[in-house]
């Protein structure tokens, strides 16, 4: 989609792009460059394998800061300003 390897150039062209992960479909969130995925919850059966007990109808957005011990802090690598962003 971007047509070159170029960071900045490839980075913009991921963003909201679906593909196929070998854990189902994925999306790229643009404000924090995290992944929109499936939810899958299992038990594991005696032989070690999982059995799904439930998977989300659909991608799951991204919950990539805590806003408990971080109330005043935003994870925005669109208009980046180090670390963390601080809302005004």
């Amino acid at each position: 989609k971007a047509g070159t390897f170029a960071v900045d150039e490839v980075r913009p062209a991921l963003y909201g792009l679906n593909y196929d992960s070998p854990g189902g479909m994925v999306m790229m969130d643009e404000r924090n460059h995290h992944l929109h995925k499936p939810v899958y919850i299992g038990e594991i059966r005696k032989n070690g394998q999982f059995k799904i007990v439930y998977e989300s109808d659909g991608l799951v957005a991204p919950d990539p800061w805590d806003d408990i011990t971080s109330a005043d802090k935003d994870c925005d690598h669109v208009k980046f300003m180090g670390t963390y962003t601080i809302e005004q």
